[in-house]
């Protein structure tokens, strides 16, 4: 009798890279909270910058707000804005400052403000992301994935 035997070599390693593939795909809660700190990194530089991070910069305070803010009693706020208590700065960077919101979920993470004046604030000075955040997210997320590839098949033999 004569046969011909033919073996796929690699298999058992490439079943098991797929899967960790797909298991981390199924729950990516570990590279959101990796992107909820980007995020968190984008606001505050966009708060620094006051809105001038990407390009443009935020709608200035009303003449008459920013000269009433300074004869407040007891003033000692920062004239910047959005940082005059420093609370709606806090809100969005701090995760445990008041308001903060962060829900990560396996596909997904949500980061700002419930304070409020937040609401406000960010539609008439928007965080926005550039074309290069958009990049680094996508590559968390991929690094994530592609790391779920390699590890998945370390140590495995055929």
């Amino acid at each position: 009798m004569t046969r011909v035997y033919v073996q796929i070599f690699g298999a058992k390693a490439a079943e098991t890279r797929f899967t960790r593939m797909a298991e981390a795909a199924i729950n990516a809660e570990p590279a959101m909270l990796t992107v909820a700190a980007y995020l968190r990194e984008v606001i505050a530089t966009t708060f620094r910058s006051q809105g001038r991070r990407g390009g443009g910069s935020w709608k200035r305070d009303d003449p008459w707000w920013a000269m009433y803010k300074q004869t407040l009693p007891g003033y000692g706020g920062d004239p910047r804005i959005g940082f005059f208590t420093g609370d709606l700065y806090r809100s969005y960077t701090d995760e445990g400052g008041s308001g903060n919101i962060l829900e990560i979920g396996p596909h997904h993470v949500n980061v700002g403000s419930d304070l409020e004046y937040a609401e406000a604030f960010n539609r008439l000075r928007p965080i926005r992301l550039t074309a290069g955040d958009r990049l680094r997210i996508r590559t968390i997320i991929r690094d994530y994935l592609l790391n779920a590839w390699r590890t998945g098949a370390v140590g495995v033999k055929d």
